[in-house]
Order: C-alpha cells, then structure tokens, then sequence
C-alpha cells in the first residue's frame, strides 16, 4: 500500500470519528432538560439513566 493511500484512509477515520464527536455535542446541548426529568419521573428507563447527567457549556464536560 502506498504512503499516499494510507494518509487518505488516516483522512476519512479521522472525518468519521469528528463526526461522531460532533452529533454527540450537539445532542447533549441540545437535550432539553425539563423534558427529560418529565419523562424520567414518568418511569421512562433511558431519561432516567440521561436525568443524571448535565452538560457545561461554560467548561464543555459532562457532570455528574
């Protein structure tokens, strides 16, 4: 395999893995928190799970 391919195979992982980071960020930010605790009260497993975490904007961190 030439040198050239491999910095191109290098590209495209590194385009996919920003990506993934990427729609993950923008989930969180945009994760309405009022909702998720309605829901969580609710009994629904996955906003109870998600009800715990919050997200720094000012520090870009997930707490918990």
């Amino acid at each position: 395999m030439q040198p050239t391919c491999k910095w191109i195979i290098a590209i495209i992982l590194l385009f996919i893995a920003s990506s993934f980071f990427s729609g993950s960020e923008t989930a969180l930010t945009a994760a309405n928190k009022i909702k998720i605790q309605t829901r969580a009260e609710n009994g629904d497993k996955k906003s109870q799970k998600n009800a715990g975490y919050s997200y720094s904007i000012k520090t870009g961190y997930i707490l918990n």
